[in-house]
């Protein structure tokens, strides 16, 4: 079977160790800046004085950095030095954006978009595209991310700005890649290392043989290729003394090794890379390298080193409250113990793996709920914009074409109507998917929380009982009845609140169904329902605690009774069309 690590090791290396490195660096060199900064006169080296103390802030605090840039922002307005508010203002777009203030980082960036525009200056516009077409990709519209990372393109093709050039390739390659277009994604990157290798610019290489590399590892599973650049990206980073950036290469390596089942090639690098995030005191790469050794150890049959290094992951983990990394750790300790036939012990990291993942989900509901509804305000925002545009064009129609004044208020009027009944129309629908949405959020969330916890009280209670009552040798039996009796009882009380839950957003489904397909047994009405929320198999297992096996065989019969088990038709689509 295929061991495949979490995508977030291999891709967000990147952007952490250049954080790291500049956040060791920027102490002197901003005071150096300062001390200039006060014997300045000249307005212009003043202004760039202060977006230089600015960027030092980038990797390290965000508002001390935005304070900067809005300071260099207030001089060069006050006196007409056009470049360096237009460079100001991009600064702040960048720091709005490190700070997750989408709302003033997209009107910065649009106001820089307008003066870059207004003053011909084709550079600053296509960074400004750029900083919009983040903002998209981070709303998960990646058309209009590519319509305005091909804007930036066009521009710096332009003014032969060759490395934002590549910069701009690698960024179309990432709306590719979120697109699942890994063809169209490995072109872009490609086009972007030629670039990088044209200018020699060392860094850059190897940042595109890692992103190439990534995509073979997860989207293709082709771990000999993705081997050959990762270990590319190595040989670059180790020529130019980037050490943090070749400790990732090699546990990147050692994932390609373990991948392939080359266990013992894996082993050395997992720790050479190990003993350089250790030298460099870096927690967070430092657990990634003990979860990697934790696995190979697992892998081995080795249970105590396996234990040994994910119980050194979790403690970083716990420390750092990184519920990635505790997800990953406790994983490993929960599978071992269950192997040593522990199950006291493996329950309880089943705990604390369930509560970190528990909190993820959350955290993840909450930031898509802000970004859906930023989305939608920032939409009506631009609707406004326009709206506005479209008025001011009716006054200089008026101005300008006076006898045509009375049509054009007619035609602003009906207009400015027809857009307040469709942007009412937008808030109705919002507010009836926004509920929607809750109300099944609410269902899923509720249905884990009253089986875990009626579980866990009645395990508690029987088991003492038992422990009390029963003699020795009837141990193991009962174990077995309470078992199955937790179970039923769980899964009644479970399937009662779904049921209620389910019905007030599909309240119409279960009479259809039947009215169609009279003969379904009402455990094949239960997994309709589930699946009728497009739940996974492994999804559903988690809730009613069947096996995964159970429900694949449990599906094919309901695809048989549905009558498309001899069709290309998804079940779940079926379903939801009912």
């Amino acid at each position: 079977m295929t061991r495949i690590f979490p995508l977030r090791i291999i891709l967000l290396l990147l952007f952490n160790v250049w954080v790291s490195e500049a956040f060791s660096q920027n102490y002197l060199k901003i005071d150096s800046l300062q001390q200039s900064l006060n014997k300045v006169t000249n307005i212009d080296q003043k202004v760039n004085l202060l977006l230089n103390i600015a960027r030092e802030f980038e990797t390290s605090n965000a508002d001390s950095g935005l304070k900067y840039a809005k300071q260099a922002h207030s001089i060069a307005d006050n006196n007409d030095y056009y470049a360096g508010k237009i460079k100001a203002i991009l600064l702040e777009g960048r720091f709005y954006t490190l700070l997750n203030d989408f709302r003033h980082g997209l009107e910065a960036y649009e106001q820089a978009v307008s003066l870059a525009e207004k003053k011909g200056l084709a550079n600053e516009a296509a960074i400004a595209y750029g900083g919009i077409a983040l903002y998209y990709a981070d709303f998960g519209d990646y058309d209009n991310s590519a319509t305005y990372n091909f804007k930036a393109l066009h521009l710096f093709e332009k003014t032969g700005n060759k490395k934002e050039v590549g910069v701009t390739l690698a960024n179309i390659a990432a709306d590719m890649l979120y697109q699942k277009s890994f063809n169209k994604a490995l072109e872009y990157m490609n086009r972007a290392l030629d670039i990088a290798k044209e200018i020699d610019d060392k860094p850059g290489i190897a940042q595109q043989y890692n992103n190439i590399a990534a995509v073979y590892f997860s989207s293709y599973k082709d771990f000999p290729k993705a081997l050959s650049y990762f270990t590319r990206a190595y040989q670059v980073n180790h020529e130019i003394g980037e050490t943090l950036q070749s400790g990732i290469n090699l546990l990147n390596i050692g994932h390609c090794h373990f991948e392939m089942h080359k266990n013992d090639s894996a082993i050395p690098y997992y720790s050479r890379s190990l003993k350089i995030f250790m030298e460099s005191g870096n927690p967070f790469r430092i657990a990634n390298c003990e979860i990697a050794l934790g696995n190979y150890y697992k892998e081995i049959n080795d249970f105590n080193r396996s234990l040994k290094h994910a119980q050194e992951a979790l403690k970083i983990a716990l420390h750092l409250d990184s519920k990635e990394l505790i997800v990953d750790a406790t994983d490993i300790l929960r599978n071992i113990y269950l192997l040593k036939g522990d199950t006291i012990t493996a329950f309880r990291y089943s705990e604390i793996r369930s509560q970190a993942k528990d909190s993820l989900l959350v955290l993840q509901s909450q930031n898509n709920l802000y970004k859906l509804e930023y989305q939608y305000n920032y939409e009506k925002l631009d609707k406004q914009r326009k709206l506005n545009q479209l008025r001011n064009n009716y006054i200089m129609g008026f101005i300008i074409l006076g006898l045509l004044s009375s049509m054009v208020i007619v035609l602003l009027i009906y207009s400015r109507q027809r857009i307040k009944v469709k942007n009412t129309n937008l808030e109705k629908e919002k507010m009836a998917s926004d509920l929607n949405f809750k109300n099944k959020e609410l269902t899923i969330n509720l249905m884990a929380l009253m089986k875990k916890n009626e579980m866990l009280a009645e395990i508690s209670k029987k088991l003492v009982a038992i422990e009390k009552q029963m003699p020795r040798n009837e141990f193991r039996e009962n174990i077995a009845k309470l078992n199955k009796e937790v179970t039923r009882s769980a899964d009644e009380k479970i399937w009662k609140e779904f049921s209620l839950r389910f019905q007030q957003t599909n309240s119409d489904f279960y009479e259809k169904l039947l009215e169609k397909y009279p003969d379904l047994t009402q455990s094949e009405l239960r997994l309709s329902a589930y699946l009728r929320l497009n739940m996974t198999s492994k999804e559903i297992s988690e809730i009613t605690g069947q096996r995964i096996l159970t429900l694949e065989s449990a599906r094919y019969r309901l695809r048989k009774k549905l009558g498309i088990s001899g069709s290309d038709s998804n079940l779940v689509t079926f379903l939801s069309q009912i």
